[in-house]
């Protein structure tokens, strides 16, 4: 139960990192958003860190880390520009079958999962198949199309986030989001120097990013904590639901309303949750 609440809590914060990364993707360009947002993330994952210090141990662990921070880049870079140019409902849609990876890759390691949990996985990943759903005029088609193939290739790296951050977390959570952090700080900032860009975004723009780089850092905390208490395949497809928290954010904010399927694709999620918590 411990592990279904911590996931229930990275997917709060990775829904709200989703809403606002997808939003400012629109508004600059897309590696400014992410070198800052990668940026004060580091920064928080250290701050973190010096609040439940322990020594680092350098085995596979830290390895499998590096590789979580590859991972990230791909999620991030295909998702929000797939989100920006594409419909942002479908892509993350796509980017969240991401979490049936972790789910073979349990039966393919441990042999089984439990029938109930299996039926939890279902409803859980129909609600946010329903909920994202969305309708597209001819004019929109071209964009979708580019969308859809970038969320395809997040959702691979969705995939292989889940399951390398669950064996970086076996030994430190903690220092586990602070050497993805680097990675991953490390890797856009080297796509920085070599592109030779600039910067681009308005002071009203930096509150918003800080915001992201602090949730995006805290959801992958909350992760690694949830998978080293629970199966990674249940944590995975928990903390996939986080396209509900988009869906409800741009309907309390930008006043967008739920139709009936997505209605229908919220209690079917919520039921999920509810029989993947059973368990």
């Amino acid at each position: 139960m411990e592990a279904v609440i911590f996931a229930l809590l990275a997917c709060f914060a990775w829904g709200l990192t989703g809403f606002l990364g997808g939003l400012k993707t629109r508004q600059i360009p897309l590696l400014s958003v992410v070198i800052v947002t990668q940026c004060v993330g580091l920064i928080t994952s250290a701050v973190v860190l010096t609040m439940h210090w322990t020594n680092i141990s350098i085995d596979s662990s830290m390895f499998f880390a590096v590789l979580a921070g590859i991972a990230s880049v791909g999620i991030l870079s295909f998702g929000y520009r797939g989100m920006a140019i594409g419909p942002m409902g479908i892509v993350s849609a796509i980017c969240c079958t991401g979490a049936v990876y972790p789910v073979v890759y349990d039966l393919v390691v441990n042999g089984y999962i439990e029938f109930f949990q299996m039926l939890g996985i279902i409803l859980a990943m129909l609600g946010v198949t329903l909920i994202t759903r969305e309708k597209h005029s001819d004019s929109d088609k071209k964009h979708s199309s580019k969308g859809i193939k970038l969320g395809i290739l997040a959702s691979l790296s969705v995939g292989a986030f889940y399951i390398f951050m669950d064996a970086a977390s076996n030994t430190d959570p903690f220092w586990a989001t602070v050497i993805l952090r680097i990675s991953t700080c490390t890797i856009f900032s080297i796509a920085f120097f070599t592109t030779r860009t600039r910067l681009q975004f308005r002071p009203v723009d930096l509150p918003v990013l800080i915001l992201i780089g602090v949730f995006d850092t805290l959801a992958v905390f909350l992760f690694g904590i949830a998978t080293k208490t629970g199966m990674v395949s249940i944590v995975s497809v928990i903390s996939s639901l986080y396209p509900v928290v988009t869906i409800l954010l741009a309907g309390l904010f930008l006043r967008e309303r739920m139709g009936r399927l997505q209605t229908v694709g919220v209690i079917s999620a919520l039921a999920g949750v509810v029989v993947i918590s059973y368990c």
